[in-house]
């Protein structure tokens, strides 16, 4: 639970102002091994995962209030306060707030042994969908300067609240839109004797986003530039095919022989997470 501005110097708020934030995980996962023949072996593995980190108001939707002008006593301290103000309805920040994500992954593998080696090939994708909710003051926010102010429902001393342009929206402030990723990789683990063990592979990482941003007025003469200097001239630009080729090698090897107690490992390559 988050106490919003219930303990401040001066400042207190009633229960409706607060709020929770919860993190709420749902995953599922399945998962196929098979043996073809004393070579070949290949797994398939799909996942689901839902994540909601959206915050729970106390209260009913409703503006934002301060009401000024009020005296009382610290509990804590048993100082007196003279100008002190009150906090109720729904907090700024949370009138419109939410994020949630639904991810499906799925990947093929096959492994062949031939030899002294196992060959290891497959892909993945990895499909997200994000809903992403931020916009402050959409129910108002509405300050008054005295009590009697706010029980008499005269003026306010001063407001915000946040609606969208002609022709737009509230649901036009809601980003909305999916990542997809496609991994590719191939690996040879070789093991030349009996206490060696060599790794090479190469992995290809693909990421593709449908949806772009709209480009905002204006954008094109700002003046904003690249640490390089060159001009940045459009703003819905995303990471769709950026792809990354990422080759790695590394080793094992047993210092004490079959038994693996102490073991030497090491290797390079390029990752991304």
């Amino acid at each position: 639970m988050t106490f919003a501005n219930y303990t401040g110097a001066t400042t207190t708020s009633l229960s409706n102002y607060w709020y929770t934030q919860p993190r709420i995980t749902d995953s599922y996962n399945a998962q196929l091994n098979s043996q073809w023949n004393s070579n070949l072996r290949t797994e398939a593995t799909y996942s689901y995962t839902e994540f909601d980190g959206s915050p729970r108001n106390q209260g009913s939707p409703f503006p934002q209030v301060q009401v000024q002008g009020l005296s009382g006593r610290r509990l804590d301290t048993g100082a007196s306060i003279t100008n002190g103000a009150l906090f109720l309805g729904t907090e700024s920040s949370r009138q419109l707030n939410a994020i949630t994500t639904k991810e499906s992954q799925l990947k093929l593998s096959a492994e062949y042994s031939l030899g002294d080696h196992t060959l290891t090939a497959g892909g993945e994708l990895v499909k997200t969908k994000y809903v992403n909710a931020f916009v402050q003051f959409t129910d108002g926010y509405y300050i008054f300067s005295n009590l009697a102010a706010w029980q008499a429902g005269t003026p306010i001393s001063s407001f915000q609240l946040a609606k969208p342009f002609a022709g737009s929206t509230i649901e036009d402030a809601v980003a909305r839109w999916e990542y997809d990723a496609y991994g590719y990789f191939v690996q040879d683990t070789w093991k030349p004797n009996t206490r060696l063990t060599v790794l090479g592979g190469i992995r290809l990482d693909w990421p593709d986003v449908d949806q772009h941003p709209p480009v905002s007025a204006g954008f094109a003469t700002a003046g904003f530039r690249r640490d390089n200097g060159d001009a940045i001239t459009r703003n819905d630009t995303t990471n769709s095919g950026n792809y990354t080729v990422a080759p790695r090698i590394g080793f094992i090897y047993n210092l004490a022989g079959a038994d693996r107690k102490t073991q030497l490992r090491g290797g390079v390559g390029l990752f991304q997470g």
